[in-house]
């Protein structure tokens, strides 16, 4: 669970790196502005990887709990740079294909079936549940493309799926830390 932790405390520094960045770029002068794009654009490219490792380790780590697996012994590896350096075409590979997040999207989650429950177990599992669904809602967007006149919300829903897959991941990692306090304790 600590190495879970671990992903997802660098998925939150990395896109505050990004929303730092973005900040910069909005108030840079012309000279710099390119450069610090294309930094921006490296530093996105690492944060969807590694919200995609948080991501699939959340969701890894989930079904091996709800099957009543031992933890993994490996990890799924992560989107690495060639070399660890974001080199363009490593970047550009990651934006063409948004990291692959698609592909990790949990298909069942424990409390799909309604809404939280009298105990706190039942509210993780439901917290859960629904940032799951709302990690499908974010493909169905992305898999009908938009109308003319909702490009603006399709493309502001397609940005949020980065953060919808750290909100999973968290909720992953708070159930799971109270079922584990539940096991030592009892």
């Amino acid at each position: 669970m600590g190495r879970l932790r671990e992903r997802g405390t660098a998925a939150w520094r990395a896109d505050a790196r990004v929303q730092q960045l973005r900040a910069e770029l909005a108030a840079a002068e012309e000279p710099g502005r390119r450069r610090l794009a294309e930094v921006l654009a490296a530093h996105e490219a690492v944060s969807k990887a590694l919200d995609v490792a948080y991501l699939r380790a959340a969701s890894l780590l989930l079904d091996h709990f709800q099957t009543g697996q031992w933890p993994p012994l490996r990890w799924p590896r992560g989107m690495r740079p060639p070399g660890g350096r974001p080199l363009p075409s490593w970047v550009r590979s990651v934006h063409a294909r948004d990291a692959r997040i698609w592909r990790y999207l949990p298909v069942t989650v424990p409390g799909d079936d309604g809404a939280g429950g009298a105990d706190d177990h039942a509210n993780l599992r439901y917290a859960v549940a629904r940032a799951a669904r709302t990690l499908r809602a974010s493909e169905l967007a992305h898999r009908l493309g938009p109308g003319e006149d909702q490009r603006e919300q399709t493309r502001d829903d397609l940005a949020a799926v980065w953060q919808r897959a750290r909100a999973y991941g968290d909720a992953v990692v708070a159930l799971l830390a109270h079922d584990a306090q539940l096991l030592t304790a009892g």
